[in-house]
């Protein structure tokens, strides 16, 4: 039987502003057993941030943020890992080989 493969490159700088803070907060937790203080601590990076806009020298007003990672943040990379890295599963499920690969 011949061999199925799959080669993904994923652009992890557009997709990093598509990460959903309270999925990735339990993929941290259930999947990578994340607890305690360790846990705290993203719950509290994550928690609370807001976001405006200037133009003109006019400022709005606060907006909530619950999806998005910053870039070039100490964590950008890594939950952009740790968000996708599931879909290894999905791929061998199939008997595909594959490579991901991703870049900022």
């Amino acid at each position: 039987m011949p061999k199925r493969v799959a080669f993904n490159a994923l652009v992890a700088a557009p997709a990093v502003h598509c990460i959903d803070h309270s999925i990735l907060l339990s993929i941290l937790e259930h999947r990578f057993c994340i607890r305690g203080l360790a846990l705290d601590c993203f719950k509290s990076y994550f928690s609370d941030r807001t976001q405006t806009f200037m133009h003109a020298d006019q400022t709005t007003c606060s907006f909530p943020v619950n999806i998005s990672v910053t870039q070039r943040s100490m964590f950008g990379q890594l939950g952009f890992g740790a968000y996708t890295e599931d879909v290894a599963d999905v791929i061998n499920r199939h008997s595909v080989l594959f490579q991901l690969y991703a870049d900022e």
